[in-house]
């Protein structure tokens, strides 16, 4: 199917805007202050004590996010190669019960992705969550308070500038759209906003079990010299060490996460019979 060739949708008629990547590099080679206000703002009243999950690093050195087992691969990938990560906690959960530091996502301290090589990801097979699903921020299925727009589901990124006057409002035809259009990267963002709703779960899941007792609206700076001096722990560590899963369960789990099983699921209900798993994203 070529570029801007129509194709019939229901009884809807949409154009196909193929998202292309121009390579520009600036996604890998910008990687702090990617949030938006609105998140911006959010982070500012909420991240930094007053809930379960703490940020651990200021708002201006926030870089793009990766799950704990991303981390783990990337880390991996580096000492393999000889680069110097700096990887980092970001998001933590300090649980009193044993004093200790849960780990849920990291992040990279530098100004450009450290696995950046003369403009070339050097882990482009194994990249994270945060990479796959460019030029999304979330997907619209992520429920939250704000009124939603078709922006905001973007960074920036100038490939992205004839396409999004052209989604449709129609939230069926909207998902038809954005699947045809980015295939792969669009499954990711649907997985990505499954995993964040399964974090959540899995914390108040931990605190309705007595599993944890996180520290709430403690003050931050005294946090900070706590957690600094406990013990730390993946999630998926811990959630193996406390029984909650088998080794082979979390296993399991990861590899549907990777394999954007859930979003399959959930875009099959959208598609029906119709839907095409094995959509790549042009460019990608």
């Amino acid at each position: 199917m070529t570029l801007f060739e129509h194709f019939q949708l229901g009884d809807v008629r949409l154009k196909n805007y193929n998202f292309v990547c121009q390579q520009t590099g600036k996604c890998c080679s910008h990687i702090r202050g990617f949030i938006g206000e609105k998140e911006k703002e959010f982070f500012e009243e909420f991240a930094y004590g007053k809930l379960p999950l703490v940020q651990i690093i200021p708002i201006e050195k926030i870089s793009f996010p990766l799950w704990d087992w991303e981390a783990k691969r990337f880390i991996e990938g580096a000492n393999k190669k000889n680069i110097d990560h700096k990887i980092g906690p970001s998001r933590v959960v300090f649980d009193q019960l044993e004093n200790q530091t849960i780990i849920f996502t990291y992040s990279i301290d530098s100004d450009s992705c450290t696995f950046l090589n003369s403009g070339k990801c050097e882990i482009y097979q194994d990249r994270a969550f945060i990479c796959r699903l460019f030029p999304f921020q979330k997907s619209p299925f992520l429920k939250t308070d704000d009124e939603f727009s078709k922006e905001s589901l973007f960074g920036s990124c100038p490939s992205i500038k004839h396409i999004v006057p052209n989604i449709p409002e129609n939230f069926k035809d909207m998902i038809k759209f954005l699947h045809q259009n980015f295939g792969n990267n669009f499954e990711s963002a649907v997985e990505n906003d499954h995993i964040t709703s399964w974090i959540n779960q899995t914390i108040i899941d931990l605190m309705k079990q007595k599993v944890i007792k996180p520290t709430m609206n403690y003050p931050y700076e005294f946090l900070l010299k706590r957690i600094e001096k406990s013990k730390k722990i993946d999630l998926t560590d811990f959630l193996i060490e406390k029984g909650i899963y088998s080794q082979h369960e979390m296993e399991d789990i990861i590899n549907k996460f990777e394999t954007n099983y859930h979003a399959k699921l959930k875009l099959k209900e959208v598609f029906g019979n119709d839907f095409d798993s094995g959509n790549e994203c042009p460019g990608s």
